[in-house]
């Protein structure tokens, strides 16, 4: 299985677990997010899945943004084995 794949796998795996609305530790707990400080960093970047801020409810990402941030965050990279192994 090659690198492009095995990332497709982990992101179905990962949708699979993800709420239809997620908090910022569902995500950390999912290992999306090393943090809700990361996420919190991500918001005031620019950088991180689109999320929703919700009056007396605090930040929710929708499964959708997520699942489209890992898409277009991941970078996939190829091992270059030297000759011989």
């Amino acid at each position: 299985m090659n690198q492009k794949e095995k990332l497709a796998v982990f992101i179905s795996l990962v949708a699979e677990k993800l709420k239809e609305l997620n908090t910022p530790d569902d995500l950390v707990r999912l290992g999306i997010a090393g943090s809700k400080k990361t996420l919190a960093n991500y918001r005031c970047n620019g950088n991180g899945p689109d999320f929703i801020k919700i009056r007396g409810c605090g930040i929710r990402y929708e499964k959708s943004s997520v699942i489209a941030w890992l898409e277009q965050a991941a970078v996939v990279v190829e091992q270059v084995r030297p000759a011989g192994q």
